[in-house]
């Protein structure tokens, strides 16, 4: 919505995505510290999100958020490097740039940061020892026993490790329940796939619909007649690679990327391939895939005329995740039963 602000229907297509896989539901539905992790970084994203947009959210709320993540799970961590980044554009992209309120900035989202984040670091060392501020050094003595990632390629060789790297954290993301054990029917993650091929060729379409947006606007532009003082063309700033806008979806796949190297980071010593590792991403990833859906929805107001029920069909779409995910509820999930 903040993105969006007139396209609530794809604002509800993207809520729909991400609340009714399969597997995010079962995780919502158990005892851990992930349903905190993931609402944080919802809040920051969105607080940040609107930062750029210049409403008065104040940058020590953005310390006090991330803070809070150190303290609930620490895949929250790259929060606290992605904020003062946005900080740091945001003021170098203001035109009246001054250095001490950069400095300003930067100092009252440090100070909750890790005024927050070090009761936590100071517990652990503490109870680890020094330097292990995360605790992973004693996690890597008590999974004595767990596969590694060098003892799994040199057993399989590198392509079958990709090969179950890419499967386990497909089936992980959409739905593999319990300790890894109980997987969906078959024919679910068939009509996750299919649902992955329309989002991936609805990027397609739009693409080439933005394309012929671009070109239209290119010609008016080349046709307009320039300042005669400046030289310059009327085009809107909002245009600009400075916009606001730009560094919000600027920001929203940077988080994708940013999770994503952290779960190759975890997969480097130890097998794990566990999609939900993803889902500090989870936000930007379904908004991602509301707009492929988003893009055959355009394609076929084209073609029958943008009728006002037509604008339900992207979160109409998304919403057949509600079923599935009931229907792992119903008739799967119980079977992790004692």
């Amino acid at each position: 919505m903040a993105l969006l602000p007139d396209r609530r229907a794809l604002a509800l297509a993207a809520a729909l995505l991400a609340g009714f896989i399969p597997q995010n539901l079962a995780i919502m539905a158990s005892v851990n510290n992930d349903a905190l992790a993931g609402l944080i970084v919802g809040v920051t994203l969105y607080l940040l999100i609107r930062y750029l947009q210049g409403a008065r959210v104040p940058v020590w709320a953005l310390g006090v958020t991330v803070g809070v993540g150190l303290l609930t799970k620490v895949n929250t961590i790259f929060l606290a490097g992605l904020v003062p980044l946005f900080v740091l554009l945001h003021w170098w992209f203001t035109p009246d740039r001054r250095f001490g309120e950069l400095i300003r900035r930067l100092v009252l989202f440090a100070v909750p940061t890790l005024i927050l984040g070090g009761l936590l670091w100071l517990r652990n060392l503490g109870v680890y020892g020094f330097p292990d501020v995360f605790g992973l050094r004693r996690h890597d003595q008590v999974v004595v026993g767990q596969l590694r990632t060098a003892e799994l390629i040199a057993q399989v060789g590198f392509g079958e490790y990709l090969r179950r790297a890419v499967d386990t954290t497909f089936t992980s993301f959409f739905g593999q329940f319990g300790w890894m054990g109980l997987f969906m029917p078959s024919w679910a993650y068939w009509i996750v796939l299919a649902f992955l091929g329309v989002v991936v060729s609805g990027w397609g379409v739009a693409y080439l619909g933005l394309r012929t947006e671009v070109k239209g606007l290119s010609d008016k532009a080349s046709a307009s007649t320039p300042d005669t003082q400046t030289g310059e063309s009327d085009l809107s700033p909002q245009s600009s690679v400075l916009s606001p806008s730009f560094l919000a979806w600027a920001l929203l796949v940077l988080t994708t990327l940013l999770a994503v190297l952290q779960y190759l980071y975890y997969n480097t010593e130890f097998v794990q391939f566990q999609g939900r590792y993803l889902y500090p991403a989870l936000i930007p990833l379904a908004l991602f895939a509301a707009l492929g859906v988003e893009g055959w929805r355009r394609v076929l107001a084209r073609l029958i005329g943008d009728r006002p029920a037509l604008a339900w069909l992207t979160p109409l779409i998304t919403a057949l995740f509600i079923p599935l995910s009931l229907f792992m509820i119903w008739r799967v999930i119980p079977q992790l039963a004692p």
